[in-house]
């Protein structure tokens, strides 16, 4: 991964070096979930996300935002009908969309009660 991170940092021209020892200290990213189960708004909200590039800030589809399910082995699946991924879907429309608001709601809540019930187990 560092590799990778040291030839798209020789890209940038503005603030070279600050991208070559980021790309020196990149690590495997790492969620903590026990920190906050809530996921930000770049990850489970945002269509379109704005990165920086070597030639500038440029808006661009998110792409943790969802997953498209455009691989042929999916014809005729649930995954082809659904066409791509959906946070807390709400289903039974003629279209699927993410309920966000009701995620915020329920992650905090699924969470502790699953550590609840794991602490319990061990017992």
């Amino acid at each position: 991964m560092q590799g990778h991170a040291k030839k798209f940092a020789e890209k940038y021209r503005d603030d070279q070096e600050a991208w070559k020892k980021a790309a020196e200290e990149i690590r495997q990213p790492y969620w903590d979930w026990a920190a906050c189960a809530i996921p930000p708004d770049e990850v489970i909200a945002l269509d379109r996300v704005v990165i920086l590039t070597p030639n500038g800030r440029k808006e661009v589809d998110n792409p943790l935002h969802h997953y498209s399910f455009e691989s042929p082995h999916f014809q005729g699946t649930e995954f082809h009908k659904y066409r791509c991924t959906h946070r807390y879907p709400v289903i039974g429309t003629k279209t699927v969309y993410d309920d966000i608001d009701r995620l915020r709601e329920c992650v905090p809540i699924r969470f502790f009660v699953e550590t609840f019930r794991l602490r319990v187990s061990l017992l």
